[in-house]
């Protein structure tokens, strides 16, 4: 394929993987810069790439989710950091703690991020089913889920064991 190819996908394409973004959720001024970032990244992959409009909506959406997860972890420091009466970075490593914690939950899918907070709060399976309406056994299947993600993830490995069981550890 030609620059001449990838000129017109992009003209063709830009806008409306913008507005894919912006569908999806993401912040106009988000989905413009991911969408940006995306179309470079699939100019100099143009040879290689067989399905463009797939790859690009792909690439944009994981750049428009770090995106947002950098303003959480900003939003996060923001509260703290009002709570605190000072800045989070003078607040010692419980503030990076639940930082790096968030991050990590972000990983999961929302149900069991729902379940895994709520776990760690010291709810049991049945406060959780309660307030979720669902199932005790559902909750159960979530958390167990989530192990099996949070087993991945490094520095995670001795803890997950204690996602859902009342391990204190998990208290943040």
């Amino acid at each position: 394929m030609t620059d001449e190819a990838f000129d017109e996908f992009f003209r063709a394409d830009f806008a409306r993987l913008i507005a894919f973004l912006v569908k999806l959720g993401y912040r106009p001024e988000d989905a413009e810069d991911a969408a940006g970032e995306a179309m470079a990244g699939l100019c100099a992959a143009w040879d290689r790439v067989e399905h463009p409009a797939a790859w690009v909506r792909l690439v944009a959406k994981r750049q428009a989710l770090r995106f947002a997860r950098r303003d959480v972890q900003r939003a996060v420091r923001e509260v703290l950091a009002r709570r605190a009466d000072g800045p989070v970075d003078d607040q010692g490593p419980e503030v990076e703690d639940v930082l790096w914690l968030a991050e990590v939950l972000a990983d999961l899918r929302p149900r069991e991020r729902d379940v895994v907070v709520m776990s760690m709060e010291g709810f049991t399976s049945a406060e959780i089913a309660v307030h979720l309406a669902v199932t005790p056994a559902t909750v159960r299947s979530h958390l167990r889920r989530a192990r099996e993600r949070l087993r991945a993830h490094p520095g995670l490995a001795g803890l997950v064991t204690g996602v859902g069981r009342g391990d204190s550890r998990w208290k943040a």
